[in-house]
């Protein structure tokens, strides 16, 4: 799970994969380029995820392991809305829940 940051320090995107990147042409970047700031290309700030400490399909009911990786990027962007910190890019944390989400606008 990863945390991007805008040039001014504002919290741009909460996503979990393996593709951080910087491109301005993609949906958060093109939120980011709307308020007139860009990326901070020096840092973004990640949480290792490992298989030891997720839920998988290939084992969905672990005792020890409650909460798959999709959980724990929507209910970290979710903690952190309500504590007021504000994400640009808003549903970027809702990952598999934002499919449901659109279709029911």
């Amino acid at each position: 799970m990863w945390l991007k940051f805008t040039d001014k320090g504002h919290l741009a995107v909460v996503a979990k994969s393996c593709d951080i990147n910087w491109d301005s042409e993609q949906s958060c970047g093109l939120l980011v380029q709307e308020i007139g700031e860009s990326f901070d290309t020096s840092f973004a700030f990640v949480f290792p995820l490992t298989r030891q400490m997720i839920r998988t399909k290939a084992e969905p009911n672990s005792f020890y392991r409650k909460y798959s990786s999709e959980e724990l990027e929507c209910a970290v962007g979710n903690y952190l809305i309500s504590k007021g910190v504000p994400i640009i890019d808003y549903f970027s944390h809702m990952g598999y829940k934002y499919d449901i989400l659109a279709e029911n606008m």
